[in-house]
C-alpha cells in the first residue's frame, strides 16, 4: 500500500496539470477498444504458444532426421566395407562358365557326330 501512495504522490507532483474530460460516448468507445485489444492480445498469446509448440516439434523432427541420416550413413559405410571384403570365388568367374558351356556343347556335338 505504501508503494501505491508514493506512486500517486509522484504522479501528482510531475503531472502537467491538464485535466481531460471525456463524454460518455468517448468512454464507451475507449472501453470497447480496450476490450477488443484485450481479446486480440489473448488470441496473440494463444498463437504464440501454438507457434512455440510447432517450433519445438520441428526441432524434435530435425533431431530424429539427423539420427536417421547418421544411421543410414553408418549402414552405407559398413556395407561398402563388406563389399570390399567379399571377393568372388574361382568358380564364380563368368569366363570360366562361358568357355565351360562352349566346350560342353562342342564335346556333345562331336560325340553325336562320332556316333553316326
Amino acid at each position: 500500500m505504501y508503494k501505491y501512495t508514493i506512486i500517486f504522490l509522484v504522479s501528482l507532483i510531475f503531472s502537467e496539470g491538464k485535466i481531460y474530460e471525456f463524454t460518455e460516448e468517448e468512454v464507451d468507445i475507449f472501453q470497447s477498444s480496450i476490450i477488443e485489444l484485450e481479446q486480440k492480445d489473448s488470441l496473440n498469446v494463444l498463437i504464440i504458444k501454438s507457434l512455440e509448440n510447432q517450433v519445438f516439434n520441428f526441432e524434435h523432427h530435425i533431431k530424429n532426421d539427423s539420427l536417421i541420416i547418421n544411421q543410414l550413413e553408418l549402414k552405407n559405410r559398413l556395407q561398402s566395407e563388406l563389399v570390399s571384403l567379399v571377393k568372388p570365388r574361382w568358380y564364380e568367374n563368368k569366363y570360366l562358365w562361358f568357355f565351360g558351356g562352349f566346350f560342353s556343347f562342342y564335346l556333345a556335338t562331336k560325340t553325336v557326330d562320332n556316333l553316326n
